[in-house]
């Protein structure tokens, strides 16, 4: 393919699942590349893993603190800066991180473990039992919510809507419904917070209602405040809920593709860590997430000014060839696995840990349950160049 036309913002463009020959031609062609924008200023596109790391790793150039995503609303962005940690720049970011780490600590995720297990296999024998069912909807969507609910510390009720609202803000079609979700988000947030704080247990949103934080410059640590708590929790919520459950399905569907990963799932529990690896890296439920430059620079002898917007797509990092072996082939005993699913740097995803673990769990107890996963119908994907992964997989789980 020597010319290809570039639109890295359409939502058809991920409906279609027609991405990945863009990304292979801005490898090759252009790495660094000024994408214009019918409604927007334009920004700049980054594609190869190398690069993409560099930016992940430099908060002192690329500031995070101007919106994570191309279609990002400046209201909703204003609120957000020095708030909510995917927002902040150091130190604004390592005061808000220091405050909310005691949830996702490694001890913190092993203490969860029981009740994650407990819940993936009451899950998975649900949907093994069915035979025949929709894996986004009755499985791969189950998990992650249940878990993220308890992590919370929210009832059924509300748990089942939020998990709702937090798809609509990133896949809804009409901006003003993206919108409408945020808001509701953060009014069930803010209830919640005024109830814990009446009614305190040992859920995250309890831990962060009397959490303190760093103020610098010689001031004493003060109490998180109400926004920066409800901003958080929304943000534990979008990627608890996004990255597992399009991991999950998205990683059943390439195993569905590929039964000979499948059999070397089933033969050895020692092959799950690379399952899980190899299924973030695969489906990258994060598309890309966005950097503002801070001052003139240059990458790759490209001249990048100051309020440039640069675009990092971690979708194409991960299949690119000079990061990964044959980055085209689904193989879950890769040697070598350095993807950038989860971000990079200081802003690597707080709740990796948590995520891992689902996905950890979920393989174990389907590779012992299931003896092969059959696609029974077309596989649809979300609208969106955010997030991406499958909205419904018709699919058959035959038992072992």
């Amino acid at each position: 393919m020597d010319t290809v036309v570039i639109d890295l913002v359409d939502p058809a463009t991920y409906t279609a699942h027609r991405f990945e020959p863009m990304f292979d031609w801005l490898r090759r062609n252009a790495p660094v590349y000024w994408h214009e924008e019918r409604e927007g200023p334009g920004f700049w596109a980054l594609t190869k893993h190398r690069d993409i790391a560099a930016v992940y790793a430099d908060a002192e150039q690329f500031s995070s603190a101007h919106g994570m995503r191309l279609d990002s609303d400046p209201v909703a962005v204003a609120q957000a800066t020095g708030r909510m940690i995917s927002s902040a720049d150091p130190p604004t970011h390592t005061q808000l991180k220091k405050a909310m780490l005691n949830a996702f600590t490694p001890r913190a995720v092993r203490r969860m473990q029981p009740y994650v297990a407990k819940v993936i296999s009451e899950l998975v024998g649900d949907a093994v039992e069915l035979g025949e069912l929709d894996a986004v909807h009755d499985l791969a969507g189950r998990i992650p919510s249940t878990v993220v609910g308890s992590l919370l510390g929210t009832p059924t009720d509300v748990l089942k809507r939020l998990a709702h609202l937090a798809t609509e803000c990133f896949e809804a079609p009409e901006k003003h419904d993206r919108l409408a979700a945020y808001a509701d988000i953060f009014m069930e947030f803010t209830e919640l917070l005024d109830e814990r704080r009446r009614n305190p247990d040992t859920d995250f949103i309890s831990l962060v209602a009397y959490a303190m934080r760093e103020a610098g410059q010689g001031q004493p640590p003060r109490p998180l405040s109400d926004e920066e708590i409800v901003l958080n929790c929304a943000g534990v919520l979008f990627g608890g809920n996004e990255t597992t459950r399009h991991a999950l399905s998205g990683g059943l569907l390439a195993f569905a593709e590929n039964p000979g990963e499948w059999q070397k799932l089933r033969a050895s529990a020692d092959a799950v860590p690379g399952a899980v690896e190899e299924c973030l890296r695969w489906t990258t439920p994060g598309l890309h997430t966005c950097r503002t430059a801070t001052r003139d620079l240059t990458i790759i002898d490209t001249l990048v000014r100051q309020g440039d917007r640069v675009a990092l797509w971690n979708a194409s990092a991960n299949r690119d060839e000079d990061a990964f072996d044959d980055p085209y082939r689904f193989q879950i005993d890769r040697r070598e696995n350095p993807h950038l699913t989860f971000g990079a740097g200081r802003h690597v995803c707080i709740g990796a840990g948590l995520a891992r673990l689902e996905l950890a769990l979920a393989w174990q107890e389907l590779r012992s349950r299931v003896a092969r996963v059959e696609v029974t119908g077309t596989p649809q994907w979300n609208a969106t160049n955010f997030t991406h992964g499958l909205t419904a997989l018709p699919i058959r789980l035959h038992p072992a």
